[in-house]
Parts: structure tokens; C-alpha cells; sequence
């Protein structure tokens, strides 16, 4: 589940999209992002951690940023990288993408009343609950700001916010829950 705001600026009139949390897609995203990564297809940092950590796992929380440098907001993926943690760790191979109890199925039923699978839920939060639990934060992702290449901070999309042009406080003009 996430949430979403859109908020404007009162003198520049200035729209600003932010949205925080995951949908029901997140396991596939999270799937897909780490095969990108491994390929290295999500740039050098996420390649080289996976090289270096095969077993490792990275936080794909849709976000918002503000760049420290300029101000603005950008939203995107989280990217936090964890390991698994010496201490919490049995010495097996577990790869807790394969664990069947994140997953649900989700049946529909066809014209003639049998039922037949039509995708698999991922319960993504309760999955980052056990990373949480069982790894520990490697490295946070290093995001760059695109309009003036500063550092990049997630910040709560719930907190104040101010305009990157004109420093004037955001007002929400809507939101909304997603999933």
C-alpha cells in the first residue's frame, strides 16, 4: 500500500508529485530490479554490491527526495542495501525471495466456475520486516540530484515542503491511497 500527494506551490503555482510506499507488483519489482542491477543495468554502485554480495537485498520503496543542495523533489526507488547479518544467520543458503509464506495466490474463477491462478501477491512489507530482522543495512544508495548532481535525502512526503524556486510552503491539493 502507498500514498500519494500532489502538492502546489501558492506564488509559482509550481505541481510537485510524491508518492511513498509499495503496490501489489512490488515482488516482481523487487525481482526484476535485482536481475537488473546483477546485469548491470541499475548503474555501478547496485552492480558492484551484488558482485560482491550475491545474496544481498535492496529496498525498492517508492520514495520521495529532496536534493540538499537546490531543494528539489524528485520521487524514485529507495535502493537501501542490506546483507545478511552474521548473527542472525543459520549458515544456510536461504534466499528469502523463494519463501513461500510472502507470497498469496490470487484465484479467478473462469466462465465454467473453475478456478485458475492468476498471479501471485507478494507481501512485500512483511518481507522488509524480516530483512530488517535477519540483515543489516550495507550501504544506503548514494542518489544524485538530476537537475544540479547534489545529494538526494528521502524525506516524508507527509512533512512541510517547499517550493525549490521560490522557498514558499507546499500546500497539498490531493492524495491519495494506492496499492
Amino acid at each position: 500500500m502507498g500514498i500519494s500527494y500532489v502538492k502546489r506551490c501558492k506564488k509559482c503555482k509550481r505541481k510537485i508529485y510524491c508518492s511513498s510506499g509499495t503496490g501489489w507488483v512490488s515482488g516482481e519489482l523487487l525481482v526484476d530490479t535485482i536481475k537488473q542491477a546483477k546485469e548491470g543495468r541499475k548503474g555501478k554502485v547496485l552492480y558492484e554490491f551484488f558482485r560482491e554480495h550475491g545474496n544481498g537485498i535492496i529496498d525498492v520503496e517508492q520514495v520521495s527526495f529532496l536534493c540538499e543542495d537546490c531543494g528539489e523533489i524528485s520521487k524514485g526507488y529507495d535502493w537501501t542495501m542490506y546483507i545478511p547479518d552474521k548473527n542472525a544467520s543459520d549458515g544456510t543458503d536461504y534466499d528469502p525471495l523463494k519463501d513461500p509464506k510472502y507470497f498469496q495466490e490470487s484465484y479467478l474463477e473462469d466462465y465454467d466456475g473453475s478456478r485458475y491462478m492468476e498471479y501471485g501477491c507478494f507481501d512485500y512489507s512483511r518481507f522488509m520486516e524480516d530483512v530488517k530482522k535477519s540483515y543489516r543495512v550495507y550501504s544506503k544508495y548514494p542518489h544524485t540530484c538530476k537537475k544540479c548532481k547534489g545529494k538526494k535525502k528521502i524525506v516524508d512526503i507527509e512533512s512541510k515542503m517547499y517550493c525549490p524556486e521560490c522557498k514558499v510552503k507546499l500546500d497539498d491539493i490531493s492524495s491519495v491511497f494506492w496499492d
